[in-house]
Formats: C-alpha cells, sequence, structure tokens
C-alpha cells in the first residue's frame, strides 16, 4: 500500500521577507522614519506580522510610537517659577496653612431638595 506524500503547510506558502522586500522597506523607513508600520504593510501589500518581522528580525531595529510632549519656553518658565514661589511663600509664614494637591476630584454632597 502505497501512501501519498503530504503537502506541508510550509510547502505551499510563500515568504514576503525576501531580500527585495526588506531592502525596500529599509529605504522607506531611512527617507520617512515617522512612518508607521501599519501604513507601510499596506503599502506593500503585505500582513502586518510580515512586516514586523521584517523590521524587528532582519534590520534589528525597535519600532516605537512617537509620543507628543509639552515643552515650556522661557516665558512659561519664569511664571511657573512664580507661582511655585508664591505658593511656598504662603505656606512659610502661615497665611496658607494646608495644601491640598491631588488627582482626584473634589465634590460636594448636597441634602435632597425635593423632599
Amino acid at each position: 500500500m502505497e501512501r501519498k506524500p503530504e503537502c506541508s503547510p510550509q510547502a505551499s506558502r510563500f515568504t514576503v521577507t525576501t531580500p527585495e522586500a526588506v531592502k525596500a522597506v529599509r529605504e522607506k523607513i531611512r527617507s520617512t522614519p515617522e512612518r508607521s508600520m501599519r501604513k507601510m504593510a499596506k503599502e506593500y501589500e503585505m500582513s502586518q506580522g510580515s512586516m514586523r518581522t521584517i523590521v524587528k528580525n532582519k534590520l534589528k531595529m525597535i519600532p516605537y510610537r512617537m509620543q507628543k510632549g509639552a515643552f515650556l519656553n522661557q516665558k512659561n518658565k519664569t511664571l511657573r517659577m512664580k507661582k511655585a514661589r508664591k505658593l511656598l511663600a504662603g505656606t512659610k509664614d502661615g497665611s496658607q496653612l494646608t495644601t491640598l494637591i491631588t488627582d482626584e476630584k473634589i465634590f460636594t454632597v448636597e441634602a435632597n431638595k425635593s423632599g
């Protein structure tokens, strides 16, 4: 009894992580480094997993998302220092006895007026 050779899933798959694709992705990242991997995967018509494999394993790069932050200019720095010094002066001379700094919402409880 002769058995038919089984076709493995790997044998029927094709790879998109070819040297040409790696080179194209490298050049794309070099020209526009802020481009997201999701958009590049769509542009090159490959899966997001394949794009991540190319960037992380083949190119040895670490993908990250750029975060926005507020930079203080000189005017804002001096204004912040004035407010901080005023707050400290108030606690030193006793005019401001308690300073409450919290990230929770302050609310008041009012009685039910309807009855």
